[in-house]
């Protein structure tokens, strides 16, 4: 009877248990319903502890996760659903468990181990609700984690999988927001403008037509951005987006230039949202485009509205600076300054301050009070640094000095602050130039000089710039720098030969020589021409009168003065009565070259009239005069005029060549040269040319960008690459902004690549995609970054592709395989694979699909690959011979391999006989197709595994897979504990194949053989040899790994301590080094070097997230206070996980019974007995913990 009674208490017991649970869970949940969340978090403490094996239990767990969420306490939220995923493996709410868990994660910015959960969930039960949930929150989380590429490939296999989901837009739009962050503007485009017309009906639609505006807009695409909210504002726009895209699109009428359009929207807009939230920064746009529109006065008065009825508005700074504004375009100044006074500065905007002092600067300005001006602009350079451009500031208060108060001296220190403190300013050439004009109004033309010449060479100078300063410093040189040492020298030789020869008319010519030319005194030269009637009737003086005249024409030409046409009559006249008047003298030829000038500039440069007179007079005269000093010019106006003309080629040649051969004047050689090299170059006559070229100096062809482009040109033409790339090298860094910038950096590029110099090749391509990106261009930059091994640019370059096409994205794939990333590389094939394209690429390309497939060991869609070239060929009667461009023997390996590895054996041995005729006679396929046939035996049959591992080894001992048999003997010995007959195998590996890459999974095997056996010290010389063998990593981190575990066995702390330091300094990286540090700092506390082991736990306190570390290293600091018998901070550090950790039960007790064996120290028994108690009181005597605790209690005195 007693044996029955027993039984049913045995039966019964649980159902007595399960009521109590679900007692105590109705109520935690009834508080946790309520709110209560603490109280409900200790009560579903309870329950797990208490009833553990029992339903309510698991669902206890999930709640407790779920309270520390609302207590936005996430780190045990996390803690709590992950030990519930551990406890209870087949749990029922496992998808709502893992849902809540990468929520936690999510919120707790552990993006990418969310993302895992999220994918668990989608994967796995891809049809729950929380499925659904989690399909947009992984794209998300991943986005979050920075994982662009991921999260783009989980998109679109989501996209794949779920396509008639209602969550497809939402998963469009995060897909869209990914691209955009990735750099794939096409594919963000693309993205969206499917989302539009694919979910009509969508409220993403209209997120979806927002987001497409604004990156029309951004990309300059203005119109197109219009034309798509113009189309889409003729619908029904849902209440929620419509005033988001009527403001935008009254923003792009602003930003296209449509003002006026734009302001009517925006006043729409104000009337008819009159409780729009930010109602008042809508009046600050009406204003301001009011004010760019110029309407002043309605302008003002909404600004006085806007103050009344927005009295307190962020915006009233900003509204009272436009209404001052306002005041000043109508020329209120008075009241412009006085609105400016009115703003409160303190709550102001410090942006809006410095436009209020830059307004204040201009109202000075028109009031003529240039000093109070001055004070403004040094007040926003003294406030303002680091939102202003300073040297625009600086060349402003120049501009007052030169242009208003007219002192000059105070303009050029202005203006040199911006030379000398911001030398890469883009003002630099306007303060080059503005410095020189202030020069010349101090009449100090040599410094005016000098400015316009480092004008002249400044990369900042624009085409027009440099022109009028080709003017500037002419006249400089020629009507304003005066020479008075010279002149005085001058005159001193002059009175000298005076009076040695009493030359009187001599005399006179040297002194008005002096004047013209030294003293640039032209019209005292005029006066002592005229000073005695003499000087009429001589041909010399005459001559020299006449070139004064011709001076000041030019002088008055170039200063736009009325009396040009005078001194020509004049020169005219003068140089006609040299010619009628005098025979068989000097000055006649000089008279005779001024009048072929003079005679021609009555017709139109470049007419048919002109170039015949010139033609006719010039050859008279070549005729006349052969041997004149200036017949060079002669030729050379000649040639330059025919050249203008179009006249022909052949006569301009010989004029030129004459012109370069006989004139003593070197700037005109340097031009005929030039000439001479450009008509040779315009035949493609690239010697003759060059010849030409080489004949003119270099200064002069570095100082003019079209010669040094043509002189560059040639020789790249001649392949003189040697000699063509300093003169392009010096133009990029000196002409920027010249016409010809970027066909020279495009010709830098490809001359490096013909001289085998990638790097430089890069530079200047990189710079060329800059300014002028194209497709075929930014392919060729790709395709350098991978022969340079720089892969992520050549991925992040293949990305700017506007036109991404197949070839493109095979060579994506290729560079990601390069780079390891298989994943990406398989996402581009896909792709590709995807579009039409023809059988044969579709072929081949589904072969290096499926080869990547099976190096990621995914066989099954490997398999479905090869299948697909299987079913397309096997038709034909002879498929390998009629798709010979397919690698059938790979094919036939790896689709064999494939099926064993997925454990059918019957299709591994049909496919086997199928591509019989191509792997027969390869013994390297025979080889692995029988080491896979034996590993699929190895756990069916292990006798007939040992027997084709055998034959591996002794049918093919040459090839790569003899070794692999060695190790899978040795594999299936130690599956058995056969560690002798496994370390025999291990060792014939590593003695007979040497340079194997499995020697160092031997090593490692060897290692943890002799570890499992206790031979430590023959364990560790086998870990040695992995960790100085394998370079490349694969296995020495797990040799490093169990070399410290096994210092750890063997006491070695300090040798331990080694081994995780080379374990960092190999293979350090943010996950791998805190926990690394973690065990060197466990070693140093058991080596008693407490102080170390505290300085390093601290270090990574706050590196880890998982609630049981953290509890970890506190308890591990308190130990080592307790160590070094630092019992109040062991104490102190403790009572953190109590208070913290009280959830973590290993860690509660052990930190309970730790303080209380401190306070032992201490003798302060009574606070001992509470730390006791409260594992006594939590756990009960029965348990193990409750009873040790109970016996450290029951010593106690």
């Amino acid at each position: 009877m007693k044996k029955y009674i027993l039984i049913m208490f045995i039966i019964f017991l649980p159902l007595f248990v399960f009521a109590g649970a679900k007692e105590d869970f109705d109520f935690a949940k009834k508080m946790y319903d309520d709110t209560l969340y603490e109280e409900a978090i200790g009560k579903f403490q309870d329950i797990v502890q208490q009833y553990p094996s029992s339903s309510y239990a698991e669902h206890a767990q999930f709640y407790l996760g779920n309270s520390y969420v609302e207590l936005e306490q996430f780190v045990n939220a996390i803690f709590a659903y992950k030990r519930l995923l551990e406890n209870y493996p087949n749990t029922t709410i496992y998808p709502q468990t893992v849902y809540r868990l990468a929520e936690a994660l999510f919120d707790n910015k552990n993006y990418f181990e969310a993302a895992q959960y999220y994918q668990d969930i989608i994967y796995n039960y891809p049809q729950s609700p929380y499925a659904l949930q989690s399909l947009n929150k992984i794209i998300q989380a991943l986005e979050e984690a920075g994982m662009y590429n991921e999260a783009i490939l989980v998109s679109m296999d989501i996209i794949e999988s779920y396509a008639d989901n209602d969550q497809m837009p939402t998963i469009m739009l995060s897909l869209a927001d990914v691209y955009k962050l990735n750099n794939m503007p096409a594919d963000y485009e693309s993205t969206l403008l499917s989302l539009i017309s694919e979910y009509p009906e969508s409220d993403e639609k209209w997120e979806a037509i927002h987001d497409l505006s604004k990156y029309y807009y951004d990309k300059n695409d203005t119109s197109d951005a219009l034309q798509l909210l113009k189309n889409s504002l003729v619908e029904t726009i849902p209440r929620m987006y419509e005033q988001t895209l009527l403001l935008l699109y009254a923003e792009l009428l602003d930003r296209s230039g449509e003002t006026e359009e734009s302001l009517k929207q925006y006043e729409e807009f104000y009337r008819k949202f009159d409780t729009y939230p930010k109602r008042d920064q809508i009046g600050l746009k009406i204003a301001t485009l009011q004010y760019e529109l110029g309407e002043y006065s309605d302008m003002i008065n909404i600004c006085k509205e806007f103050l009344e009825e927005f009295p307190k508005s962020s915006y009233t700074a900003r509204i009272k600076y436009l209404q001052s504004a306002g005041l000043f375009n109508k020329n209120d100044y008075t009241q412009a300054l006085h609105m400016l006074q009115m703003i409160d500065e303190e709550d102001t905007d410090v942006s809006i301050l410095k436009d209020i002092e830059a307004l204040r600067a201009e109202i000075y300005l028109k009031q003529k009070d240039f000093t109070k001006a001055i004070s403004s602009y040094l007040t926003i350079i003294k406030k303002f640094p680091h939102i202003v451009s300073v040297d625009s500031v600086y060349f402003s208060i120049g501009s007052i000095y030169k242009n208003y108060v007219l002192n000059y001296e105070n303009a050029i220190n202005y203006y040199s602050i911006i030379l000398t403190t911001y030398p890469e300013s883009e003002l630099r050439s306007d303060a080059l130039i503005d410095v020189a004009e202030s020069y010349e109004e101090l009449n100090n033309y040599e410094k005016a000089l000098e400015f316009y010449t480092q004008a002249l060479s400044s990369r900042y100078t624009d085409a027009e710039q440099l022109n009028t300063l080709g003017s500037k410093i002419e006249y400089l040189r020629e009507f304003s720098i005066k020479n008075q040492d010279q002149a005085l020298e001058n005159l001193l030789q002059t009175f000298a030969k005076f009076v040695q020869s009493n030359d009187y008319i001599e005399t006179i010519y040297s002194l008005v020589q002096i004047y013209a030319n030294n003293l640039k005194d032209f019209d005292g030269a005029l006066e002592l021409l005229k000073s005695d009637p003499l000087f009429e009737s001589n041909p010399k003086l005459l001559l020299l009168k006449g070139k004064i005249f011709l001076t000041l024409a030019k002088k008055a030409t170039m200063d736009d003065k009325e009396d040009v046409d005078t001194y020509y009559k004049q020169a005219e006249q003068i140089f006609e009565t040299i010619v009628k008047d005098f025979t068989d003298i000097p000055e006649k030829a000089y008279a005779e070259f001024y009048l072929i000038k003079l005679k021609t500039q009555t017709f139109e440069q470049g007419s048919e009239e002109y170039v015949t007179t010139l033609q006719q007079l010039s050859l008279d005269f070549i005729d006349s005069y052969g041997t004149f000093p200036y017949i060079g010019q002669v030729y050379f106006d000649l040639g330059a005029a025919l050249m203008e003309y179009g006249g022909a080629r052949e006569q301009i040649i010989m004029y030129l060549q004459q012109a370069s051969n006989l004139t003593q004047n070197e700037h005109i050689r340097n031009k005929a040269n030039e000439f001479l090299g450009n008509l040779y170059l315009e035949n493609e006559g690239y010697i003759a040319a060059r010849n030409q070229y080489q004949k003119i100096d270099k200064k002069t062809i570095y100082s003019d960008p079209s010669l040094l482009y043509n002189v560059g040109f040639v020789y790249y033409k001649l392949n003189s690459l040697s000699q063509s790339i300093p003169y392009f090298e010096y133009y990029v860094q000196n002409y920027p902004k010249q016409e010809h910038y970027s066909k020279v950096l495009e010709y830098l590029g490809s001359m490096y690549m013909i001289l085998d110099q990638s790097d430089k090749a890069i530079q200047y391509y990189a710079l060329l995609a800059e300014n002028e990106p194209d497709d075929d261009l930014l392919r060729k930059l790709r395709d350098l970054y991978i022969l340079e091994n720089r892969f992520d640019e050549a991925i992040n370059i293949s990305l700017e592709i506007k036109e991404l096409n197949n070839s493109d994205r095979r060579t994506l794939a290729q560079i990601y395989e390069e780079q390891g990333n298989l994943a990406y590389s398989i996402v581009q094939y896909e792709r590709i694979i995807s579009n039409n394209i023809t059988e044969s690429d579709m072929l081949k390309d589904t072969e290096q699909l499926a080869r990547l497939h099976f190096l990621v060991d995914d066989m099954a869609k490997a398999l479905n690959n090869y299948i697909k070239i299987y079913n397309i060929t096997e038709s034909y009667k002879h498929p390998f011979e009629t798709y010979n461009y397919l690698n059938w023997k790979q094919i036939a390996e790896n689709t064999v391999v494939a099926y064993y590895r997925q454990k059918n054996r019957t299709q591994a041995e049909n496919f086997e006989k199928y591509y019989k005729s191509i792997i027969q006679d390869d013994d390297s396929i025979q080889a692995h197709i029988t080491l896979e046939r034996g590993i699929y035996y190895a756990d069916l049959d292990k006798r007939k595994a040992r027997r084709l591992f055998e034959e591996v080894i002794d049918d093919y001992p040459q090839t790569d897979y003899a070794d692999d048999a060695y190790l899978e003997f040795a594999i299936l010995e130690l599956s058995e504990k056969n560690f002798k007959e496994a370390t025999e195998y291990l060792k014939i590996l590593v003695e007979n194949y040497s340079d194997s890459p499995l020697v160092n999974n031997a090593y490692l095997k060897l290692g943890s053989v002799h570890f499992s056996q206790g031979n430590y010290q023959q364990a560790l010389e086998y870990y040695q040899k992995v960790i100085q063998r394998d370079t490349e990593g694969t296995y020495a981190m797990r040799a490093i790994e169990n070399f410290a575990l096994t210092c750890k066995a063997m006491g070695e702390w300090m040798l331990a301590i080694e081994a995780y330091q080379m374990l960092i300094e190999r293979f350090g990286s943010p996950e791998l080094t805190p926990e690394t540090i973690f065990e060197i700092s466990y070693c140093y506390y058991m080596d008693k070097e407490y102080k170390k082991a505290i300085q390093l736990f601290k270090t990574i306190q706050d590196k880890f997230t998982d609630s049981e570390v953290k509890a970890e290293i506190i308890y591990w600091i308190g130990e080592s206070y307790y160590g070094l018998k630092e019992y109040d901070h062991a104490i102190e550090t403790l009572l953190k996980i109590v208070y913290d950790y009280s959830f973590l039960d290993q860690w509660y007790v052990n930190a309970n019974i730790k303080i209380a064996m401190a306070y032992e120290k201490q003798q302060k028994f009574d606070k001992a007995r509470l730390f006791y108690q409260n594992i006594i009181e939590r756990y009960g005597t029965n348990s193990n913990w409750g009873a040790e605790a109970k016996k450290l209690l029951d010593a106690l005195p």
